[in-house]
């Protein structure tokens, strides 16, 4: 079986070999009291996942930007499954689609794109 991404049940192009990264996110809120001192609420972590594609051609790009855009806009999270088989529950990461148009050597559009998801975290009491 060959290795697939999917957003919820869209099956992506792959990203590029080293185009997905995470990071650890706190999920909180940090204030100022009265006395000025800055107060943290830390609930959990959750991860940032950010997956890059590189010279797609236009078809590709519809793809994945239409799968963004669905999941961006549903009342709820989707489902991403990597190309490692590993699947998370995440939503689109706001402000987080990047793309670039480019020209190959016989001058044919392919874009370079990244976009971002945050993991919807769940605390021990369930969905936030």
């Amino acid at each position: 079986m060959s290795p697939t991404t999917r957003l919820g049940n869209v099956t992506l192009p792959n990203p590029d070999k080293d185009g997905i990264s995470s990071e650890d996110v706190p999920c909180g809120d940090a204030y100022r009291s009265a006395r000025g001192r800055l107060q943290l609420d830390v609930m959990g972590v959750a991860r940032r996942w950010t997956l890059r594609w590189s010279l797609l051609t236009q078809a590709e790009r519809e793809l994945v930007r239409g799968a963004w855009r669905m999941a961006l806009f549903s009342a709820t999270c989707s489902w991403l499954e990597l190309p490692d088989g590993s699947q998370f529950q995440v939503w689109p990461r706001l402000g987080a689609w990047q793309e670039a148009q480019i020209y190959d050597t016989n001058d044919v559009p392919r874009c370079n794109l990244t976009a971002s998801f945050d993991e919807a975290y769940y605390s021990s009491e369930g969905p936030a």
